[in-house]
């Protein structure tokens, strides 16, 4: 349907949405109202009642798994559209939730039948910072965003089958800084993706 992409189709179902400097639209949500397939979306002319112009493959899942995916947060950051959320890990083979961050390109010059060109996805954890009396542990899902002065700070819980805990890490986008989101994006199983 024509509103596919603007909103969620039931309402557990989250969404996250943000119009562009350009005034192109963005989202991510489910698209279909018979599946949880979630998807990101483009809309080139969104005032206009357009349809989404390019979506995220619904068929690979390292795209965007529809294992019911949780869309947190968008942020348009140095040419950029960088997306929060949570879904079922496909390069696992157990059930895990991981936390990502993808990214693509706001003047992204994609065609429909070929899903965004410049589609990138990392993994991000809040891991604590062990001392010589202690283990490493990992706060992994994702809850919660917000963006201050280029400093994006996250809410995570910690995994449901493992100890209850939370955490607030931060992940600066200022590439000077260390644990920047920027750099995470020049390695990884996902990064550059296309069908």
């Amino acid at each position: 349907s024509a509103d596919a992409g603007y909103c969620p189709f039931q309402p557990a179902k989250t969404v996250a949405s943000h119009v562009t400097s350009n005034g192109y639209f963005f989202s991510g949500t489910t698209f279909n109202e018979f599946t949880s397939q979630g998807s990101i979306g483009l809309a080139r002319n969104a005032l206009r009642g357009e349809k989404m112009f390019v979506t995220t493959s619904s068929t690979i899942q390292t795209w965007i798994n529809n294992g019911d995916p949780s869309f947190i947060s968008i942020y348009e950051l140095n040419g950029y559209v960088y997306f929060f959320l949570t879904e079922e890990a496909a390069e696992t083979s157990n059930t895990q939730v991981y936390s990502r961050v993808v990214r693509v390109c706001i003047n992204d010059s994609s065609i429909l039948t070929y899903g965004f060109r410049t589609f990138q996805k990392v993994r991000i954890m809040c891991t604590n910072a062990p001392d010589q009396s202690s283990l490493p542990y990992s706060y992994d899902q994702l809850k919660a965003t917000t963006l201050v002065n280029g400093i994006m700070y996250g809410v995570f819980s910690s995994a449901a089958n493992g100890p209850k805990g939370a955490a607030i890490c931060k992940f600066p986008f200022d590439s000077a800084l260390a644990g920047n989101i920027p750099a995470a994006f020049g390695t990884g199983k996902y990064l550059g993706l296309t069908p």
